[in-house]
């Protein structure tokens, strides 16, 4: 593992990158274990046409350099790090990890965060841990019934379904739920929504040299394609062109389990739009 970190880092040197690579906690995987570290399925048109469909937006310059909810306006809206273990689950937690902070940011409830199931979410809106799920079945379940706190049926991350029966048996009067969700299909409309409105959800690709990121802003050196990933995106700069992102790998990974990624990297709004969400009519 050392041999292919050095080599990652000689890459990353000689077309001076803006990322370092090491050892991290999910560095040493093999192959089938990095698949289950994803779990993405996209069937939907690319953003790229989602976008041509689209009416013109306002030019970027109009929204703020930079964002970070983490600590907007001296308050943190975004949950902590979790880890989805070995299981295709990445949709569940890069859905509910925008949800999390659009509860908050719309109760105007000054950071209080609530922490929702990714469980009941994946397994029983329809998710599968060898297979994966789709962001818009996601947000579809979180429409309507919606999703209860994380107590009510916990997350294991083993790498076997859990049964949707093992819910609470009050699931139905703790659900949190989104009243609608913006397909973001170009940069304009993403970053005005992050700057103005919340955490996004957002997909990408990811290359076997993303696993030994552990900070800067990335762009892939490798040409190893692993397969497809969702997270949230929770700011952005635009002096570095990066989105800042929340991941679900644990704290061990990047910088303490967020990311920085450049604005072109990995099909980000090329291939997969981004997602935004509401809470409130």
């Amino acid at each position: 593992m050392e041999r292919r970190i050095e080599e990652v880092r000689q890459q990353i040197a000689s077309r001076r990158l803006r990322w370092n690579a090491g050892e991290t906690s999910v560095s040493h995987l093999s192959p089938e274990l990095r698949a289950r570290r994803l779990g993405l399925l996209y069937r939907g048109p690319t953003a790229d046409e989602l976008s041509a469909a689209q009416p013109a937006v306002a030019p970027v310059g109009a929204v703020p350099p930079a964002i970070d909810w983490r600590a907007f306006r001296g308050v943190n809206w975004v949950t902590p790090v979790k880890d989805q273990g070995a299981c295709g689950s990445c949709v569940a937690f890069g859905t509910l990890g925008a949800t999390e902070s659009q509860l908050a940011i719309d109760a105007g409830s000054g950071g209080a965060l609530v922490d929702l199931s990714e469980a009941f979410l994946f397994f029983c809106g329809g998710g599968t841990c060898e297979e994966g799920w789709e962001i818009p079945l996601a947000l579809e379940f979180l429409q309507n019934p919606g999703v209860p706190d994380a107590a009510c049926l916990p997350y294991h991350g083993t790498g076997a379904d859990q049964p949707c029966t093992d819910r609470c048996a009050d699931w139905a009067s703790r659900c949190h739920r989104i009243t609608s969700s913006s397909v973001l299909a170009s940069l304009g409309p993403a970053l005005a929504w992050v700057a103005t409105t919340g955490p996004v959800v957002a997909a990408m690709d990811v290359y076997e040299d993303f696993f030994h990121y552990t900070g800067g802003v990335y762009e892939p050196t490798s040409l190893v394609l692993e397969g497809s990933h969702a997270v949230a995106v929770v700011g952005y700069d635009q002096v570095q062109k990066a989105w800042l992102c929340k991941n679900s790998w644990g704290t061990g990974w990047g910088e303490a389990g967020f990311f920085w990624i450049a604005f072109d990297s990995c099909n980000m709004l090329s291939r997969y739009p981004m997602y935004g969400l509401k809470t409130r009519s």
